[in-house]
């Protein structure tokens, strides 16, 4: 969906275009609806200023600093934004295909990690994992270290790789000795590791930007299956429970096992299948 410069090529090339969107559905309403709506502040500044979606069920609402990055820095002048408005309005035109597929590399493989799991007591394991492109500063590194450390739960913290453009060792390092110290406990994950709502626990959110604080919304205001990190304190212990995860666990088993998620898979499949490319006659 982020290979925006695609859709002009198809065009070129007068061939179809499925666009994969790996973020969720409520995201990609938000995402689509300001490029096609296009809000904007009635006071250029304030960061504060609510904007609505009427045309969403539910109508959400987020205040202007919780939109994208990238919608936020539309200027209309721009060439450039106009390239990212004019190509994300035309994934609205192909072919999509939304989720759940995901995956990545890893410093630990599946089997490992399940069978580290299979150790442990059930709903007793916390899974600290941040978005795929957010790195945390050392410093908050070394504070979450310190929590996990000192809270004596089993846990696994998937820790994101720095990319080439954070290799001065100022992000996203764990502290010395800390693996050393939660061996056996904890288990600290390099790349990326399974993941899913199917799990049917509670999440805790930590929004911090993209598409983030539409699925933090969705999550803890909606669905009822989170709570946002600032807010623990403010809860009973039967709220912290989020008994809506198991719930939903058992909708989102029902789609990936033979339910809408196969059947649209499968659709998707079909229409690749049926395509063909046109034959040109050849002379000698």
């Amino acid at each position: 969906m982020f290979l925006l410069w695609t859709h002009r090529l198809a065009c070129k090339l007068g061939i179809h275009r499925i666009v994969f969107s790996p973020s969720g559905a409520m995201a990609l309403s938000i995402m689509y609806s300001l490029w096609r709506d296009q809000p904007r502040r009635e006071n250029p500044s304030d960061e504060n200023e609510v904007v609505s979606f009427p045309n969403i069920p539910s109508s959400p609402k987020y205040p202007w600093w919780k939109l994208s990055p990238l919608y936020r820095s539309f200027v209309e002048a721009n060439l450039d934004s106009k390239f990212i408005k004019d190509a994300f309005r035309a994934n609205m035109g192909h072919y999509s295909h939304l989720g759940p597929i995901r995956g990545g590399s890893s410093s630990g493989k599946v089997e490992e990690i399940l069978s580290w799991l299979d150790t442990c007591e059930d709903h007793k394991v916390v899974f600290v994992c941040f978005w795929s492109q957010a790195l945390l500063n050392n410093n908050q590194m070394e504070k979450l270290a310190f929590g996990l450390e000192k809270s004596g739960v089993q846990f696994v913290w998937v820790v994101k790789e720095p990319t080439e453009l954070h290799v001065d060792g100022d992000n996203n390092t764990v502290p010395p000795g800390f693996k050393d110290r939660v061996f056996g406990r904890g288990l600290v994950i390099r790349g990326w590791a399974p993941q899913g709502i199917v799990a049917g626990v509670p999440l805790l959110t930590w929004p911090s930007g993209a598409n983030q604080f539409v699925n933090d919304s969705l999550s803890v205001d909606e669905l009822k299956v989170a709570i946002r990190v600032g807010e623990v304190d403010l809860l009973s212990r039967e709220q912290v429970e989020c008994k809506q995860a198991a719930e939903l666990r058992g909708v989102a088993l029902e789609a990936i096992e033979g339910g809408s998620s196969v059947i649209e898979f499968d659709s998707m499949v079909s229409k690749l299948a049926a395509l063909t490319l046109p034959v040109k006659n050849s002379t000698s």
